[in-house]
């Protein structure tokens, strides 16, 4: 099952239940639980206030602070097949939060960037998400979220830079 195939199937009354206690030394499954916790509250929150969704804040904010050069880039930073991005686009583009201009340079390329709408639209989802951490996380000191925060993306930096 797929990544977003196992978030359709998942209940969200069920993400407050009680931690299983196969849970407490199975750290894949701890993320995975707190993961999809915070996917379905952000997305439930996005869709509410600003009709978007999680993957719509992601591609945002990916636009926005990685400035992709291409469609094709995006998708691979978005980790997702080039088509499933053009329809992602397709949507964003059409609610007016992103914009697509060929590449002057190569004109088979398609550059996209934040509209102001879009930029307006990422600050306002950016204190969605933060409120949403804040409340996955609570418990926590500002400096024990920096350390998780930092032992997190040595990992992801690391298998990023594997693949690169």
């Amino acid at each position: 099952m797929g990544v977003q195939e196992h978030q359709q199937h998942l209940d969200p009354s069920g993400l407050d239940a009680p931690l299983p206690t196969a849970f407490h030394d199975r750290l894949a499954l701890l993320l995975v639980r707190t993961g999809d916790r915070i996917a379905v509250r952000g997305s439930e929150r996005l869709e509410a206030a600003l009709g978007i969704d999680g993957a719509d804040y992601t591609a945002l904010a990916v636009i926005s602070q990685d400035a992709p050069r291409s469609q094709q880039e995006l998708a691979q930073l978005l980790c997702k097949a080039p088509a499933m991005c053009v329809g992602l686009l397709d949507a964003l583009e059409a609610s007016g939060l992103v914009a697509r201009e060929r590449d002057p340079k190569d004109r088979r390329r398609s550059i996209v960037t934040l509209t102001a709408a879009g930029r307006e639209v990422l600050a306002k989802a950016d204190a969605i998400a933060a409120e949403v951490e804040a409340e996955a996380i609570e418990g926590l000191t500002d400096a024990e979220r920096d350390r998780l925060l930092a032992v997190l993306l040595g990992p992801a930096r690391a298998g990023a830079a594997a693949g690169a």
